[in-house]
């Protein structure tokens, strides 16, 4: 895994967002499972708490192989149990959202006229 740092605004001396890439040595998307298995590794030493904490809490992921939401969805859920963490569960839904794979929703879908009121989606607690 490199830091495919990628230029953004400049917080506490550090450019956002951070980011992250796995890169195979043929210089092709790496498969996914290098890629999870890269998140997990970081993940467990602790490697990705320092970067989440050092970069007001975003990390950018790029290069992982099959970009596709049951990617995204896999790496993210890796890297939460690796860490210690359950990913984010939706519990009653303000607007209509269609889930796309686990822990992926689409945008909302409802009505314009619909008012979103202030709401909070709590980070995941740790186990």
């Amino acid at each position: 895994m490199t830091n495919g740092k990628v230029r953004g605004p400049t917080i506490h001396s550090n450019d956002l967002p951070f980011g992250l890439q796995v890169k195979a040595s043929t210089g092709a998307p790496p498969p996914v499972e290098d890629s999870v298995e890269a998140l997990r590794e970081h993940a467990a030493s602790g490697k990705i708490q320092e970067l989440l904490d050092q970069y007001g809490g975003a990390v950018l992921i790029r290069g992982y192989g099959q970009p596709s939401a049951e990617t995204s969805a896999e790496l993210v859920s890796t890297t939460e149990q690796a860490r210690g963490y359950h990913p984010h569960e939706q519990i009653g839904l303000i607007g209509k959202r269609n889930e796309v794979a686990k822990n992926v929703w689409i945008a909302n879908e409802g009505s314009s006229l619909v008012r979103f009121y202030q709401y909070n989606e709590a980070r995941s607690i740790a186990t």
